[in-house]
C-alpha cells in the first residue's frame, strides 16, 4: 500500500510539473506571437510638417462646431491635418516639442504636409504662428 501511494504521489508530481511546463511554453509562445503581431501592425510614420494653429471661428472652419470625427474640439488635444495625411484621421500623432494630439479634423484642400492645432483663443493661435516640426504618426 505504501509503494502504491508513493507511486501515485510521484505520478501526480510528474503530471503537475508537465502541466506547469506546458503552461509556461504556451505563455511564451503567445507572448512571441503578440510581439510579432504588434511589430507587423504598428508601423511608425515620421515626417517633417508645417505646424499652425486654428480656432473655431466661421472664417477658419465650416458652419458647425464639430470636427470631421463629430467631436467637439479641445485645446491641447485636437488637431487637424492636411488632406494628404487623411490616413492619420482618428489616430494619434506626436509633435516634437509639443506633445501628443488626436487627429480628428481635416484642413482645406490647399494645404500639404500640415498639422493645424486647435486653440480656443484667436490671440493664442496668432501668437503660435507657423513652425516646422518632426511629426510621428502613432496609430489609432
Amino acid at each position: 500500500m505504501d509503494i502504491f501511494r508513493i507511486s501515485v504521489i510521484s505520478l501526480l508530481i510528474i503530471l503537475e510539473v508537465m502541466l506547469i511546463s506546458i503552461d509556461y511554453e504556451l505563455k511564451r509562445f503567445n507572448e512571441q506571437e503578440n510581439k510579432t503581431e504588434i511589430h507587423h501592425v504598428f508601423k511608425v510614420h515620421e515626417m517633417s510638417c508645417t505646424i499652425t494653429a486654428y480656432t473655431n471661428r466661421p472664417c477658419e472652419t465650416n458652419e458647425d462646431d464639430f470636427t470631421a470625427t463629430m467631436e467637439k474640439p479641445v485645446q491641447g488635444k485636437t488637431c487637424a491635418v492636411s488632406r494628404d495625411l487623411i490616413h492619420w484621421l482618428g489616430g494619434r500623432i506626436y509633435i516634437e516639442g509639443i506633445g501628443v494630439r488626436r487627429v480628428n479634423d481635416l484642413m482645406n484642400k490647399r494645404f500639404d504636409a500640415t498639422v493645424d492645432l486647435y486653440m480656443e483663443k484667436v490671440n493664442d493661435a496668432e501668437l503660435f504662428g507657423k513652425v516646422t516640426k518632426r511629426v510621428v504618426f502613432l496609430g489609432g
